[in-house]
């Protein structure tokens, strides 16, 4: 996309951060390269697309903008903006990764969390997927994964 046009809806954002700005652009154009003309499939403009990197952008810089506002100038609804959001922080490698702390503060059961935590450790799954054991041993003890 047209940097002028970064520019100014980064002006309508309230961005003034330089450095959010130029990791806007690259990210911009990560998307273009990982994704080219299978980003129409998800039926995002460019002005979406400039839109949702600036909105990640300012979040890797620790900066906020208004929601509400970066979902106005990206011509979406809520529902298609926060996905179209999930798909390119999945693009560009900058989706976090859940622990289990945050489903218990999520669902609000944190009394049970040292619980779960050991319940984790013990199992199976976690032998098999997360300790990521030799292949050797991986194939005669735990077959059934």
């Amino acid at each position: 996309m047209n940097n002028s046009v970064l520019l100014a809806l980064s002006r309508k954002l309230g961005i003034v951060s330089k450095d959010a700005i130029r990791k806007a652009t690259e990210f911009e154009r990560v998307v273009e390269v990982r994704c080219g003309s299978s980003l129409a499939s998800l039926n995002l403009s460019s002005t979406a697309t400039a839109v949702i990197c600036l909105e990640i952008a300012t979040n890797t810089c620790d900066l906020s903008v208004s929601k509400k506002t970066a979902i106005q100038l990206s011509g979406l609804t809520k529902k298609v903006y926060n996905n179209a959001y999930k798909a390119i922080e999945c693009i560009l490698g900058r989706r976090k990764q859940i622990s289990l702390r945050d489903f218990a503060v999520l669902f609000g059961c944190t009394s049970v969390l040292a619980f779960a935590e050991e319940l984790l450790e013990r199992s199976v799954y976690y032998d098999c997927i997360i300790a990521k054991p030799s292949d050797a041993w991986f194939s005669q003890t735990c077959i059934h994964c």
